[in-house]
């Protein structure tokens, strides 16, 4: 094999590694991503938790449910705030990668999917 041809083949093999290279940062990016999203997204879950824990229908109970009922548009709108931080902050526009973020997003919290498909996973 002559210096060149074996030149090429170097650079063929750095360019293949590069590109799975890229692959593998755009997906871990990705995952990232979806962990913040899953963080901003666990008040609700929470919220939901105490809704449950106090559906109880005593007047106690009540009055617990009445409180977070009144809280819960706030928790709602913070968490969709702090998403929506989190796609401008990495300036997430195209509809594949937001449609990407929310399914890793899916897989690394499956509670808080269910809670947003209204029960169904």
């Amino acid at each position: 094999m002559n210096k060149i041809h074996q030149f090429c083949i170097f650079i063929g093999l750095i360019s293949v590694l590069m590109i799975s290279s890229c692959k593998e940062s755009k997906e871990n990016l990705h995952k990232q991503i979806a962990q913040q999203v899953c963080d901003c997204r666990q008040p609700l879950v929470d919220l939901n938790k105490a809704l449950l824990a106090v559906s109880q229908n005593t007047e106690e109970n009540n009055k617990a449910f009445s409180e977070l009922l009144v809280s819960s548009q706030k928790i709602f709108d913070k968490s969709e705030d702090c998403v929506e931080g989190i796609y401008n902050k990495m300036n997430i526009r195209d509809e594949v990668t937001y449609e990407t973020i929310e399914a890793v997003s899916a897989n690394l919290c499956p509670e808080i999917a269910t809670l947003l498909n209204g029960g169904k996973e």
